[in-house]
């Protein structure tokens, strides 16, 4: 292996690569540009003179502004010389100018030299702490490592007192908390501690104040729960520095306060048995005119819309409780409950006064027709239920009723009303457009039309009339011939016509088998040249007669109007509830005899009669109004 000399030697002088080839040229630049104002100065120093050369210095320095008050006196000396003090500043300024311009020389010339050195005998070591880092990441092997530390000096103990030190410790609390999770398994690792001088007494020590300890609110928590068995945690707040007299105070102060609105309430409820419970309000900080002003402050007031539904009611006019009367009854109700919720008689007063319900719209038009109640009342019920002034009038306007279709065709018939008149009810009714004209022009003709068949037949007019009337009226011309074809019937042979009435009877027995339905019939009555009222007045009294004669008053009165209807002669039918009734009257009767034919005990057979008497009275009772209708 070679010296350090040898290769020191051969990096100086290689011919191409060596020191002496690389900077003999940069030498000759560097020394003449770097060294330039440093051996100027350096010879100056040395030919003393200071004071000329130093001038320029000092008026840089003054020229920055920076310069000290204080300072200031000696820099002019050194630039104009008084005394002998002016030569020794300037000495002593040039030699520290000098001093600094020969460090810049050697740098310059010594510092290339000693990189090349480094560069060439690799000579830089890593510090002892990054080979030790080293090792242990497993960089490098533990032979090499005692090389480096050869290298610095350390022998062969050092090496394993250097790799003991390098291995982590645990800090206190990972091996205490190791310990306490495995106590067997981890013991071991105290070692830990004692390699940092823990002895063990301090060990000892370090166990018992890492014990884990309850905190103040866990441990009364726990004493309130238990006493008993929990009285013993207190030693855990003695052991963090808690005395007698702390303890207890903490008891105190942890009681349970109920917060202001339980105790209010609690009071309200019951003021006798919880009056003392305002003592936890005064342990709060309450003052007696506080708590004064709580029970006020929560006494119940009602919300904006209580207020308004109040103003609706009337609550707030004595006029309009005393006609509805408002206040009746209050008297009688059990005040103390509202109490208890806070609220005074007046408020509850005014609940009282709004929680009434008033008859509704249906009610009241009843009552207006009956004349029980004048429009005048009307008008105040609407304010009471709050209908907006828009649509009180047109409520009273459309409370009236209006005619009947019935009553309007009966109307036209007699002449009573002209047809501006039918139609203003018409529209009244519902019909609008073309369905109001369809339904004036329906009218006209479904009333006309019998009289003028019933007048042709008399003799009184002619066809031709019956025909021009009818297109008058507004009759499509092919249906003004259909329904005279139906009406007017020719002369036919008696053969003929006896054969009709065989088959039309034929037709009845299947309606009355049920065999084909009562609609069905008419329309084969109507293949037959039978009209229409013709074909029901048939299947009427057939049926009738086949089931039985009629019985009473109604069942006659209506074959004799269908008779007159099929015949086109004027026909009043019956009022559809004199019908109906006369149906739950046959019913009834029917149901009595069938349970009585069955045997049923008199006793049991009162509930039947009943229903017989109910019936019978409901008819008798629509029959007389219909006749005195009729007159």
């Amino acid at each position: 292996m070679k010296g350090i000399k040898t290769r020191l030697e051969e990096t100086i002088d290689e011919p191409q690569t060596g020191w002496a080839a690389r900077f003999a040229d940069r030498l000759k630049s560097w020394v003449a540009g770097v060294l330039g104002w440093g051996i100027e100065l350096f010879f100056d120093v040395l030919g003393k003179a200071f004071a000329p050369k130093m001038k320029p210095i000092v008026d840089t320095l003054e020229a920055t502004g920076k310069v000290p008050p204080e300072l200031q006196p000696l820099l002019d000396e050194m630039k104009t010389p008084t005394g002998q003090i002016g030569a020794v500043l300037s000495q002593s300024a040039g030699s520290a100018l000098v001093g600094g311009a020969i460090g810049k020389i050697l740098d310059a010339l010594l510092l290339p030299i000693s990189y090349a050195l480094n560069k060439a005998t690799k000579n830089v070591m890593l510090t002892l702490d990054q080979y030790i880092a080293a090792w242990l990441r497993g960089k490098i092997t533990d032979e090499y490592l005692k090389e480096a530390m050869y290298a610095t000096g350390l022998i062969d103990s050092d090496h394993d007192i250097l790799k003991d030190l390098a291995q982590v410790r645990l800090d206190p609390m990972s091996v205490i908390t190791a310990w306490r999770r495995d106590s067997t398994k981890y013991e071991k690792l105290f070692q830990d501690l004692k390699d940092l001088g823990w002895t063990e007494d301090r060990i000892e020590t370090l166990k018992f104040i890492t014990q884990e300890r309850l905190d103040p609110t866990s441990v009364i928590t726990a004493w309130r729960r238990d006493r008993a068995k929990y009285e013993k945690l207190f030693q855990d707040l003695k052991d963090l520095g808690w005395t007698e007299d702390r303890i207890e105070t903490l008891k105190f102060i942890t009681q349970e306060r109920l917060d202001p609105t339980s105790v209010i309430t609690a009071w309200r409820r019951d003021r006798a048995k919880y009056e003392k419970l305002f003592q936890d309000l005064k342990d709060s900080g309450w003052t007696e005119d506080r708590i004064e002003t709580l029970k006020f402050v929560t006494q119940y007031y009602p919300s904006p819309q209580d207020l308004i539904t109040w103003q609706a009611r009337e609550v707030f006019e004595p006029e309009m409780i005393a006609r509805y009367g408002l206040d009746d009854e209050f008297e009688a109700i059990d005040k103390e409950p509202f109490y208890k919720a806070g609220m005074t008689d007046e408020q509850t007063l005014n609940y009282w006064r709004a929680h009434w319900e008033h008859a509704s719209w249906t009610q009241v038009v009843e009552m207006l027709h009956r004349g029980q109640l004048t429009e005048s009342e009307v008008w105040d019920w609407f304010r009471v239920i709050e209908i907006p002034p828009f649509w009180r009038q047109k409520l009273i306007n459309v409370s009236w009723n209006v005619p009947t279709r019935v009553d309007v065709r009966r109307w036209w018939e007699m002449g009573t009303i002209d047809e501006a008149r039918l139609r203003e009810i018409y529209l009244a009714l519902g019909y609008h457009d073309k369905d109001l004209d369809d339904y004036v022009i329906w009218t006209k003709i479904y009333v006309a039309f019998p009289d003028l068949i019933a007048r042709f037949k008399n003799g009184w007019i002619t066809e031709d009339d019956v025909r021009s009337e009818l297109a008058t009226l507004g009759m499509p011309s092919e249906r003004i011939e259909e329904v005279m074809q139906t009406k007017v019937k020719p002369e036919k042979p008696a053969q003929v016509e006896e054969d009709r009435k065989a088959t039309a009877t034929e037709i009845m027995k299947g309606v009355k088998k049920e065999l084909i339905s009562w609609d069905e019939g008419i329309e084969m009555l109507g293949d037959l040249g039978y009209d229409a009222e013709t074909a029901e007045f048939k299947l009427n009294v057939y049926l009738g007669v086949s089931e039985g004669s009629p019985e009473t008053y109604s069942e006659f009165k209506q074959m004799t109007q269908l008779y007159r209807k099929a015949v086109g002669q004027e026909a009043k039918s019956l009022p559809p509830e004199l019908i109906e009734a006369n149906m739950a009257l046959a019913q009834a009767k029917a149901e009595f005899d069938r349970v009585k034919g069955e045997g049923m005990k008199e006793e049991k057979l009162v509930p039947y009669q009943k229903a017989v008497d109910d019936a019978a009275y409901r008819y008798r009772q629509l029959l007389i109004k219909w006749k005195e209708t009729k007159q």
